[in-house]
């Protein structure tokens, strides 16, 4: 037994000592990547040769958090996926651009702007510069002191009670209240991503509040499989909800569906059965790459031009036709067209340059007016009529890509590009900091030690996990959305009476 204990006690040493050396490693590779970002900042009047420095330069900072933790590599942490991201957004995305220029600006109205590479360049400089601070607060020691600070509630160490019988009806009734949510959108016409004219705001909020209990549910009974004896009726259940899920996504035109409903139960799975490996996570990104490129692109960029030309909002006909005819030109399209052009669709929803560059070229700034929407967010609107609406995305399009102000679109200017657009390079190098901090605050909060996850840890951290992961912003919506969830999440926690562990 003592052998035991002091075998522990080297290993935890071991661990304190790897842990040194690597935030040692850390600083001083991040110290000479400040230098060379500043040299690329001198030479920024370059042409794309210095815009494939950068982007090499974005690359070697993605990989900064894997030679960081490669001895303890928790691959559900945060960081990993928002880096790989940037990269996806800016790094790859300019590649892009430069192997076909006239795809930058593609969603401008009109005559969109000229290509510059010193704003390309410039674009890429800063946003190296901003995820570098990005890193800084990551890694820094204020998210472990303000963590210990935080009140953590033993409920968080629960897991669901019983053998079945008495938490499946709950996951139902919670399954059935987005289900009936979804219903009431279908009859408004605010099920898709086209909404009809005149509605709401308060109600489409609300509804789409409760519509998110469909996900919860869907979450929930995921964690009965993983912590619950094996049964075939329960697997049949899960795939109808599975069905379900996919069936509306498809339904409401939005093309990212698969993403929930695969990373959910990977997530989950990795924490309460089983930790994932590298090959079975590249498994699962290669499986949803090919699903979005030869499958859901395709589909649903077909759906979504017969469902605007017939603008049927209520009309389950004119659904079910504007399926019919997507399928019909599914099946018409050859094979190496459809690849060519869902790629190329694909690549264009990776907009993190072009957003960030179209400020970076004529900035307009806001001084925090878009962000002091976060506190607005949660007065309701019959008691403020004129309340301003949280998604800057629209404001964003009308004043940057010349988009009709009738037009019920958004763009989204991207969590970093916001920043810049509300104080320059100076906010995005405080807000990228204080944005690390909030990522490692959230992981370490929830999984402090991966190995020994509850249930309801497991369930907060998934959803939450989700929403952070998004780069795109808008800030304000993003963390009064957040707030909104964590607190409707934990109702559901305690509807759910928890087993708590001592």
């Amino acid at each position: 037994m003592s052998n035991m204990i002091y075998k522990g006690g080297c290993q935890t040493q071991m661990h304190s000592h790897r842990a040194v050396r690597n935030e040692q490693a850390f600083i001083f590779m991040l110290t000479n990547m400040v230098v060379v970002g500043l040299l690329c900042y001198s030479l920024m009047f370059g042409g794309h040769q210095l815009s494939y420095l950068l982007v090499s330069f974005l690359l070697v900072l993605t990989v900064i958090p894997i030679l960081v933790g490669y001895k303890y590599l928790d691959l559900a942490e945060p960081i990993y996926y928002i880096s790989l991201l940037y990269l996806l957004y800016f790094g790859v995305r300019t590649v892009w651009v430069l192997a076909y220029p006239g795809d930058l600006y593609r969603a401008y109205w009109g005559s969109p702007p000229p290509v510059s590479y010193r704003i390309i360049n410039l674009t890429l400089t800063y946003t190296a510069g901003g995820f570098i601070a990005l890193l800084v607060g990551y890694y820094s020691f204020l998210p472990k002191l303000i963590d210990r600070s935080l009140y953590h509630p033993r409920l968080l160490r629960g897991e669901l009670q019983g053998k079945g019988k008495a938490i499946v009806p709950k996951i139902f009734v919670i399954y059935g209240i987005g289900l009936l949510a979804r219903f009431f959108l279908v009859m408004r016409g605010q099920a898709t991503f086209l909404l009809a004219p005149s509605q709401s705001l308060t109600y489409l909020n609300i509804l789409q509040l409760f519509e998110n209990f469909c996900i919860y549910g869907y979450a929930l009974y995921t964690i009965r499989l993983l912590t619950m004896p094996y049964k075939r009726d329960g697997l049949v259940v899960w795939l109808l909800m599975l069905a379900i899920e996919i069936a509306f996504g498809l339904f409401s035109g939005w093309k990212g569906f698969i993403i929930p409903l695969i990373g959910i139960p990977l997530l989950l799975y990795h924490y309460l059965r089983k930790h994932l490996s590298i090959r079975q996570i590249l498994r699962w990104a290669v499986i949803v790459i090919i699903a979005l490129i030869f499958v859901i692109f395709p589909l649903i960029n077909s759906y979504r031009s017969a469902f605007h030309e017939m603008a049927s909002y209520t009309s389950m006909h004119g659904v079910l036709s504007a399926w019919s005819r997507a399928l019909s030109s599914f099946q018409r399209s050859q094979l190496v067209s459809t690849i060519s052009d869902s790629t190329r669709k694909l690549m264009n929803r990776f907009i993190g340059l072009d957003s960030f560059s179209i400020i970076v070229a004529n900035p307009k700034y806001q001084g925090g007016k878009t962000l002091a929407l976060f506190f607005t967010a949660f007065i309701p609107r019959f008691l403020w009529s004129e309340k301003p609406v949280l998604d800057v995305g629209r404001k964003f399009a009308v004043e940057y890509w010349n988009q009709p102000i009738n037009v019920q679109n958004s763009i989204a200017p991207t969590a970093i590009g916001e920043l810049y657009w509300n104080f320059g390079l100076i906010g995005v190098l405080i807000g990228m900091f204080l944005l690390g901090v909030i990522y490692r605050i959230a992981y370490l909060y929830f999984i402090r030690n991966s190995t020994q996850v509850s249930a309801m840890e497991a369930f907060l951290y998934v959803f939450i996990f989700l929403r952070l992961i998004n780069i795109e912003g808008n800030l304000a919506t993003l963390f009064a959305g957040l707030l909104e969830q964590f607190v409707l999440l934990v109702i559901i926690v305690w509807i759910m009476h928890v087993r708590v562990s001592t």
